[in-house]
């Protein structure tokens, strides 16, 4: 571990039922987990620096700006992690301009109502490999809200290729189910 890292012990990983029956709408569907970690003795202290982020209130419209962070690959075609945290501006776009053929219609996974897509049609920024499961948070009402979480594209950064995000609006009401059977309550 480097300066300023740190690891953290969770209490529970847990997919959506919905993740293995993803097989006839594409290979990631569904793809969405709740970690659940102590804010105790290992777990997350929370800090000037490390703070909850909130559930959306709804969904993110096409045309907003949001953020994607993390450690990922810095570029398509290397192996090399970001050393630190990366962060980057992408525009959420609407789901029918992905599902053209031109941009990610006709791939192997169809682009669902459950999916975000977002990035710059003429690429250059994007999340990578080593992103995923990262979060695509977006400003509403002078707070910021977890719309995506990062689930897979075509390369990193192409042209036409923007990256797609599990929409997590879709998923409010199995989080907040989940964290109840386990005993927590989600605060927005």
């Amino acid at each position: 571990m480097s300066i300023g890292s740190s690891q953290r012990r969770w209490c529970y990983i847990l997919t959506s039922e919905r993740y293995a029956l993803s097989i006839t709408d594409g290979p990631h569907s569904n793809d969405i987990a709740l970690v659940l970690v102590s804010r105790s003795g290992s777990g997350v202290q929370f800090n000037s620096h490390v703070q909850p982020i909130c559930l959306p209130d709804d969904g993110v419209t096409a045309g907003k700006w949001c953020t994607v962070s993390g450690w990922g690959f810095q570029a398509e075609n290397t192996e090399n992690f970001a050393p630190i945290l990366r962060a980057a501006a992408v525009p959420v776009l609407d789901l029918n301009t992905c599902r053209k053929s031109q941009v990610l219609g006709g791939r192997q996974q169809t682009i669902l109502d459950s999916m975000i897509c977002a990035g710059i049609l003429s690429g250059g920024v994007d999340a990578c490999r080593g992103d995923s499961g990262g979060p695509l948070a977006c400003m509403n009402s002078n707070r910021w809200q977890l719309h995506g979480v990062v689930s897979w594209g075509s390369g990193c950064a192409r042209r036409a290729r923007p990256g797609v995000y599990t929409r997590v609006a879709s998923y409010l009401d199995w989080i907040k189910r989940t964290a109840s059977a386990l005993g927590h309550k989600i605060e927005y």
